[in-house]
């Protein structure tokens, strides 16, 4: 078994904490403290995030972007894929496109672009289990533009855009990478991965013979794995966080679209991003997408968490696994305490998506957190752990 590595403290029942894609344990930090006043805590990285590696892989595990080799061809890559995801008619224009000298202003102007304040998600607005679904439809027309990846007509509702991302990220990750194209890393194999991990970590000896031996909270991508976890009948409570598994295709290449994106302009701008992370006007823009008070954050954590989605091997196969998940079988979740929390501010899995997740899992709690986006902990932490503790107890 690839060993994942991952962070534990605390006593107490076994408690796994499991993020999304892109991301890494620290993502859970904010929660840690409350915590591991009541639970066993480990959280992990998952395979091909963070500092894990992927299954049967050589490369170290902060991946080979770190090798000096590796960074000519890298960077030649990168700036084939600026001139198609930035044209020359962007905020990086002529011999400012990838000089790493450009002032902070390009990249600002560009950011705003990509996020503008007109856009379907304003600051202001709040993504409760009634917004529809048009909102997200009509959201993606200012972050790709025609002249971006996706020409034309071909808006997020049809299967090209899959492969415009697709050519896109394959130009800047050629084949020839660290990460395999055959490496399998949909929920069910992140589950496998997990489930164990788990036995590893959390002897079956701890609980009665063939009990579940842990509970789990997952966020995203890892709230998915959480609920294939709980269907499985191995995990004591399952508190999920704006899971994957519940959206429609356009939703779904919704998300596709934006955490590719976020990954793009986390690579591209790298050299711009710390003046802009050190302010909370720059956090708002950089990070809204994803916090409902990004201006809370942390500068240094920001800029770590940017470097963890851009180097991460697994992202390109998690990713494309998204195409072939929805929620279908409870299994064994109606037997189990099981809560999905939604952020009232989610601009990556809208709220309304909550409204599907309660139709599927009727025997569940369900819970809106208002305020709250994407990843809600670092905007409420107290309620989010307190939403663990108490489906756990």
């Amino acid at each position: 078994m690839t060993a994942l590595s991952h962070h534990r403290s605390g006593t107490g029942a076994p408690l796994l904490l499991i993020h999304g894609i892109g991301s890494r344990w620290q993502l859970w930090q904010p929660l840690l403290p409350m915590l591991s006043l009541h639970f066993d805590v480990v959280a992990l990285d998952l395979p091909g995030f963070g500092a894990s590696p992927l299954a049967g892989s050589s490369f170290p595990s902060s991946s080979s972007l770190s090798s000096s080799s590796d960074v000519p061809a890298l960077a030649d890559a990168v700036e084939g894929s600026a001139a198609s995801v930035f044209p020359a008619s962007s905020a990086f224009s002529g011999s400012q496109s990838l000089d790493v000298s450009a002032p902070a202003d390009a990249v600002k102007g560009s950011a705003a672009s990509v996020f503008p304040a007109s856009s379907a998600l304003p600051e202001s607005q709040s993504l409760d289990v009634s917004t529809p679904a048009d909102a997200v439809e009509g959201s993606a027309v200012p972050v790709f533009p025609a002249s971006s990846a996706f020409p034309g007509s071909q808006s997020l509702d049809v299967p090209a855009p899959a492969d415009a991302v697709k050519g896109s990220a394959a130009s800047v990750f050629p084949a020839s990478s660290a990460f395999p194209e055959s490496q399998s890393l949909d929920v069910s194999a992140l589950a496998d991965a997990v489930e164990r991990f788990a036995a590893s970590v959390f002897p079956a000896s701890s609980t009665l013979p063939g009990s579940p031996s842990f509970h789990v909270a997952g966020s995203s991508l890892g709230g998915g794995v959480a609920l294939e976890l709980g269907r499985r009948g191995v995990a004591r409570s399952v508190t999920a966080f704006a899971p994957i598994g519940f959206w429609g295709p356009i939703s779904r290449r919704w998300c596709q679209a934006s955490v590719t994106g976020a990954r793009l302009l986390g690579r591209l701008a790298r050299p711009a991003l710390p003046p802009l992370a050190a302010t909370a006007a720059g956090r708002l823009v950089l990070f809204g997408l994803f916090f409902g008070h990004p201006a809370r954050l942390d500068p240094a954590t920001c800029l770590a968490d940017v470097d963890a989605l851009v180097a991460a091997p697994g992202f390109p196969a998690a990713r494309a696994a998204f195409a072939g998940h929805r929620f279908r079988d409870p299994g064994a979740l109606p037997d189990i305490p099981v809560t999905v929390a939604w952020g009232s501010r989610d601009a990556i899995l809208p709220a309304f998506q909550a409204r599907r997740a309660a139709a599927a899992l009727p025997t569940a709690r369900h819970v809106r957190l208002p305020g709250c986006g994407h990843l809600p902990f670092s905007d409420d932490p107290t309620s989010c752990a307190t939403l663990i503790q108490t489906t756990a107890t």
